[in-house]
Formats: structure tokens, sequence, C-alpha cells
């Protein structure tokens, strides 16, 4: 085990594929130690979910927690982060589940959803004009 060696030209080529596949911005990684690479690959699953997968709140595997990556003279950066999307679509919920916004709530039934399965702009949608205040968090004040 040595984190600090450099990685193979193997090792090399799949961080790469996979810097392509999640389409992170910043071109082609130049070298990358052994320690970054099992550090990325923890970081890989967060980054892969978001792009792939997460599109509802029932749908995030990690319910708000993120990464973000970027390559930077040819070394690739990367760390985590809170998910916005997660947290605007939460407090949609929070937000049209309250005992003020019945009337909203029945409408957004109507569509034939389960609330938690509603995609950001399903929510953008049902909100309408109080999208931003909702996700500014301004309805709790």
């Amino acid at each position: 085990m040595k984190p600090n060696e450099l990685i193979d030209s193997k090792a090399l080529e799949a961080v790469n594929n996979a810097v392509k596949e999640l389409e992170i911005k910043g071109g082609e990684v130049k070298e990358m130690t052994r320690g970054q690479m099992w550090q990325f690959q923890d970081v890989y699953k967060y980054l892969y979910n978001c792009a792939w997968h997460c599109v509802s709140i029932k749908t995030c595997k990690f319910k708000g927690m993120a990464a973000r990556a970027e390559v930077r003279n040819g070394k690739l950066v990367f760390d985590y982060v809170g998910c916005g999307r997660f947290f605007a679509m939460r407090r949609a919920f929070r937000w049209i589940t309250s005992k003020k916004q019945a009337d909203v709530l029945k409408e957004a039934r109507n569509l034939g959803k389960e609330l938690e399965d509603f995609t950001l702009e399903e929510w953008r949608l049902v909100l309408g004009e109080q999208w931003y205040f909702v996700v500014s968090g301004r309805f709790d004040e």
C-alpha cells in the first residue's frame, strides 16, 4: 500500500474514461497518486448517482450528499458538497405538505404521482410563482 505512488497508465486511462463518462470539465487527467485514486473511487459513486439517477427525492441515494470534480492543470480535484437540487426538492415537499398549503397539495396530488417522485421541473410547475420563495427557504420566516 503506497498511497503516494503514481498510478500506472491503465489505471490513468480508467480514470480518464470515468472523467469523460461523468462529463467532468477541465480535460484529461495527466497524473494521479494511488491515494487520490482510492478517494476518487468513493467520490465517483456520488458523482455517478447525481448525474444519472438522482431525479427526485426518492431516487436520491445519498439524501443530499453529493460531490463535485474538475480537472485543473492535469490533476483531478474533487470535494464533497451538499446537493442543491435535493435540498430544493425537499424544501418544496415540506412547503407543500404544510397545513397552510392544502389547496396546492390537493392540486399536486391530481397529477397522479407521489410527491417524492416529482422531478425538479415538476416541482417548479406545481409551485409556479412560489418556486423561488420556497426553495430560498423564505417560507420558514
